[in-house]
């Protein structure tokens, strides 16, 4: 964590804290069947969609350190 906290810094970072950053993503899916899902949980009004959110941890060289997820489109982020 120390190289990744050292490599922020150099581009800039003051605190020399930060190491990953949080990134949230949608994706969209066909409507799901009415036998199968509750179609209000994935339908999001903001994309007028339905969708499924991911959150994933990415650290400076590309890798992921974590996904979490899924969870219903029409959640909001700060729930996630």
């Amino acid at each position: 964590l120390e190289r990744y906290c050292i490599a922020t810094t150099n581009k800039g970072e003051l605190t020399g804290l930060i190491w990953s950053f949080i990134n949230g993503t949608q994706r969209s899916f066909y409507q799901p069947g009415r036998e199968t899902a509750d179609q209000t949980l994935f339908y999001s009004s903001h994309k007028k969609q339905h969708t499924m959110k991911f959150q994933v941890i990415a650290i400076l060289d590309g890798l992921i350190a974590s996904i979490s997820g899924p969870w219903e489109g029409r959640m909001g982020d700060w729930e996630m």
